[in-house]
């Protein structure tokens, strides 16, 4: 099975995850341009369980619908990161429970919201519940120009 994910993506999710900086987490995690253990279980745990794998988008830099992978990091929080997505833009992470496939709403994240950044912490959140997300691009206008794929991740199980 072959995931198409950007490196430079990867290494952004690590960056943030560990507290560094890309190019530390460039320095330590990818050799050669070969993505080195333990990343793909980080990053890519989730996916690979689920037998999901976010789409292309076309090539970074181009002005398409943000790529989005998501990962619980404890039993309260699941981290998010997207492709960036060119031009005079912010980001509203959206949240629900139930698909949108399923009829889930989604729901703007209380502080998701007027982003400039590519990635996201949803915290606090219930232990072991599975949770919805897709990110919207707005323009100058606060108009939606697009918006990601669906992910899904569950908070892990609580102690005890």
């Amino acid at each position: 099975m072959r995931f198409n994910i950007p490196v430079a993506l990867v290494c952004r999710f690590i960056a943030v995850n560990r507290g560094a900086s890309s190019s530390a987490a460039n320095s330590d995690m990818i050799v050669g341009g070969v993505l080195t253990p333990p990343i793909l279980p980080i990053i890519l745990i989730s996916a690979i369980a689920k037998g999901q794998a976010p789409p292309s988008n076309g090539g970074a830099g181009q002005s398409t619908a943000p790529v989005l992978i998501a990962a619980a990091s404890s039993s309260s929080q699941i981290n998010l990161i997207w492709t960036p997505v060119t031009g005079d833009v912010t980001y509203t992470v959206n949240r629900a429970t139930k698909s949108a496939a399923d009829g889930g709403k989604k729901r703007p994240v209380g502080n998701g919201s007027d982003l400039t950044d590519v990635s996201f912490s949803d915290t606090p959140l219930d232990a072991n519940k599975q949770f919805f997300y897709s990110v919207d691009v707005l323009d100058a206008d606060q108009i939606v120009i697009a918006t990601s794929n669906e992910v899904s991740a569950t908070t892990d199980a609580g102690v005890g």
